[in-house]
């Protein structure tokens, strides 16, 4: 079942919607909760079942978000692919953010 909000913390990439959701998404709004500027990846992608293989589409690719800015991104995304996110820490290791799909 697809979920809408999240809080992720850390250098890691999160799948914030799987292939199998099956949800069409309108918006995302990401926020920088840390205390530090952080790179976001943000992309679509198909990963093969047996994980050998991935197709990988950036919405935005290393993009700076500045402590307490909040990115809103109005484009629909198909319901076929995954949604992920990816942060890396400019100053710490540990960025956060707050994501909302809707």
């Amino acid at each position: 079942m697809a979920t809408f909000r999240h809080n992720i913390s850390g250098e890691l990439t999160t799948e914030l919607l799987s292939e199998d959701d099956n949800a069409s998404v309108k918006s995302i709004s990401i926020a920088n909760t840390g205390s530090s500027q952080t790179y976001v990846d943000l992309y679509i992608g198909t990963i093969s079942k047996d994980s050998s293989a991935a197709t990988t589409y950036y919405i935005y690719k290393n993009y700076l978000l500045h402590t307490g800015e909040n990115l809103t991104i109005d484009r629909s995304i198909p319901g076929k692919h995954g949604l992920y996110i990816k942060l890396t820490g400019v100053v710490t290791t540990s960025p956060t953010v707050d994501v909302i799909i809707n």
